[in-house]
């Protein structure tokens, strides 16, 4: 389930009036609401790093190992997958041509099937410097077949050798917004003109457990003073499990 911008919003402004600020107008909600969404997403990225790091230097590795099975969850909430064809005028595929704006790439193989259990696709490996890809292209020993390809990552996507015209892509999208049904939009999170009605909002694209985070990433981003008794009030309030039906 998505994060519902309707409770993250009277979340900050609960937290508004303990700072004695006032009241938040959903205007100013809204210009914060998708940097705060990004700002934790590229969070996830960080502590996922910090976390595997810490882990293959023994530091922890029993509660580091849950943080990152976690972190692993929440990131599969941004990856997908695309088949493009390559572009005929530059010669490359383009990142514009996928589904969706591209946050990171995971991995390029090129476009294949699955036959009886078994895919066909191989798998590529990946340059991004251009001075490594030149070596590569002059090397009789490592040059590129269609059996061991090699793409170079820039702006756009350049596969060895130039007899692939299509890729398979795996990447995190870019986070945008939900509606309210849970279906992806490329709209950004915000309120709707009216609070009552969600129907118009524009959800966030985090799972649930994200909620108090967005909370405190916007209170801070709009300047409030927030103690840590204040964020872990919050926080405890929303992980009380809710009584079943």
């Amino acid at each position: 389930m998505y994060a519902n911008i309707v409770k993250v919003y009277e979340a900050v402004r609960e937290l508004a009036n303990k700072d004695q600020r006032g009241f938040v107008t959903p205007a100013s909600f809204n210009k914060f609401a998708h940097q705060a969404q990004l700002n934790l997403f590229n969070k996830m990225f960080s502590e996922f790093e910090q976390a595997r790091a810490s882990t293959k230097r023994g530091i922890s590795a029993k509660g580091n190992k849950s943080r990152i099975k976690r972190l692993e969850e929440d990131l599969s909430f941004y990856s997908h997958s695309d088949t493009i064809d390559k572009n005929s005028s530059d010669k490359a595929f383009r990142k514009r041509d996928l589904d969706h704006d591209m946050a990171r790439l995971i991995s390029i193989a090129s476009s294949g099937a699955v036959l009886f259990g078994r895919s066909t696709r191989i798998p590529v490996d990946l340059v991004y410097d251009e001075e490594k890809i030149d070596r590569i292209l002059m090397s009789d020993l490592n040059v590129p077949t269609e059996s061991a390809p090699v793409a170079l990552v820039s702006d756009n996507i350049e596969v060895f050798p130039e007899t692939i015209q299509k890729i398979f892509v795996r990447y995190y999208r870019v986070p945008r917004g939900r509606t309210s049904s849970g279906a992806f939009t490329d709209s950004v999170p915000s309120l709707g003109t009216n609070l009552t009605d969600q129907t118009n909002a524009k959800h966030f694209d985090m799972p649930e457990h994200y909620e108090p985070e967005l909370a405190i990433e916007i209170a801070k981003m709009i300047g409030l003073h927030l103690r840590d008794a204040d964020m872990y009030n919050y926080s405890s309030k929303e992980e009380i499990p809710k009584p079943s039906k």
